[in-house]
C-alpha cells in the first residue's frame, strides 16, 4: 500500500509545478481553463491539499473538477484509559466534478456558487499502545 507521506510529497510536487506554470488571474473569462493548487483545514483539524480545475463554458457558467487529500490522528491516550489505548489514523482521498455560476465575471472580485458530486475514500489505521 502507498504510504500517506509519499502521496503528500507527490501532490506537493504537482502543486508546485502547476503553480509555477499557471498565471494567476482573478477574472473568469469564457473558453479559458483555470487550474491551481489548494490548501486548507481538513476534517479533524488536519491539513487538506488539493488540485482544482475549471473550464469557463460561457461568461457565467463553468465546469469544475478536483482532487483532494487530507488526514488526521485521534489519540485516546490522554483520556485516562487503562490497558490498550487506541490511536486511530485517518486518510481521506476525494475527487469531484460539478458546475459553477459566477455572479460577477471579468471582475477582480468574483463570487460564485458551485454544485457537484464527489467521491470519498477513507483509509483507517487502528493502533494500540501494547
Amino acid at each position: 500500500m502507498v504510504k500517506k507521506r509519499h502521496i503528500i510529497k507527490a501532490l506537493a510536487l504537482v502543486f508546485l509545478t502547476v503553480a509555477a506554470a499557471t498565471s494567476m488571474r482573478a477574472q473568469f473569462v469564457e473558453e479559458r481553463t483555470f487550474v491551481g493548487p489548494t490548501i486548507g483545514l481538513g476534517i479533524g483539524g488536519g491539513l487538506a491539499y488539493g488540485l482544482n480545475g475549471e473550464y469557463a463554458m460561457t461568461e457565467n457558467f463553468g465546469l469544475i473538477a478536483g482532487l483532494g487529500l487530507s488526514g488526521f490522528t485521534e489519540d485516546f491516550g490522554g483520556l485516562g484509559l487503562t490497558g490498550s489505548v487506541p490511536t486511530i489514523d485517518y486518510s481521506l482521498f476525494m475527487g469531484y466534478v460539478g458546475a459553477s455560476y459566477h455572479f460577477m465575471p471579468k471582475k477582480k472580485f468574483d463570487p460564485y456558487f458551485s454544485l457537484g458530486i464527489a467521491y470519498f475514500s477513507w483509509d483507517v489505521t487502528y493502533r494500540t499502545s501494547d
